[in-house]
């Protein structure tokens, strides 16, 4: 059952020089109890290439849990715990890889990174929703979360998943944002991303053009937003049929003077009150 020591040498180089005791772990990992391999799957201590072992192989899903918890958990053995079938095992290796994050993003270039996010990567489309959900929300406002894994919560289908992430997940590039509103233009995805905490001018310009209004709305509302005086211009030139978006406009900060008597000659008469003057 146990692969020789030749062979995972070989899959699992790097991995320290075994130590003392390494012999007895094989042999408890071969034939232990349940109970005593759920407790070398546990042990910090425990040799990595030991615990790649039981993470591959274990039969018991609750040693392979231990493992996906243990904090010397070997990140190689991630993409094979991110395809166990337990969910639990599954959904515990999701929170011990958002737990790594710090530690491996600062070598971005690394083999164990590429591990990492190949690993959450496989997470993020778990069909449990439970699993993304959880994934969703430690990465929305993670200062590591890795922009292809968000990238791909952020395209969910599922509000709960999505919606979070797009809403304050920095990772996000900005064209994918735009990306994702030409392709995935429902009404809550639009204004989850209007109401983002910062807001570039082409992605504003993307929102707008979906014709969200209530998502207009929010984006004039959003202090972080940048609106160009060509966007703004637009946005009042379609506020003669959209009156939602009259009153934000109107009180814009970047709003000029030619646009404002613009708007005013149109604008509901409780809009007009906004202006200096009543105009």
């Amino acid at each position: 059952m146990f692969h020789s020591t030749g062979m995972l040498k070989k899959i699992l180089r790097g991995f320290r020089r075994p130590p003392a005791g390494y012999e007895h772990s094989k042999r408890v990992a071969r034939s232990g109890s349940v109970k005593q391999r759920i407790t070398l799957a546990g042990d910090s201590r425990t040799h990595r290439e030991i615990l790649y072992y039981l993470a591959e192989s274990d039969p018991d899903f609750r040693v392979r849990k231990a493992v996906a918890e243990n904090p010397s958990m070997p990140v190689q053995a991630g993409p094979v715990l991110a395809r166990d079938s337990n969910e639990d095992v599954r959904l515990a290796l999701a929170g011990r890889l958002v737990l790594l994050l710090p530690e491996i993003s600062r070598e971005r270039q690394s083999q164990i990174y590429a591990y990492a996010v190949q690993a959450l990567a496989t997470l993020a489309l778990d069909e449990v929703l439970k699993i993304r959900r959880a994934l969703s929300s430690a990465l929305k406002d993670h200062a590591h979360a890795p922009p292809s894994v968000v990238n791909q919560l952020a395209r969910d289908l599922e509000r709960e998943i999505a919606e979070p992430v797009l809403r304050f997940c920095t990772a996000l590039a900005d064209e994918d944002l735009v990306d994702i509103l030409q392709t995935h233009p429902q009404s809550w995805a639009v204004q989850a991303i209007a109401g983002r905490p910062a807001v570039s001018s082409f992605v504003s310009q993307a929102i707008i053009e979906t014709g969200d209004v209530p998502a207009g709305k929010i984006l004039l509302e959003n202090k972080g937003a940048a609106i160009t005086v060509e966007l703004l211009k637009d946005i009042v030139r379609k506020a003669r049929t959209t009156p939602e978006w009259q009153a934000p406009v109107a009180i814009h900060k970047g709003l000029p003077p030619d646009m404002a008597r613009e708007l005013a000659d149109f604008a509901e008469l409780s809009v007009r009150d906004l202006f200096p003057g009543g105009r």
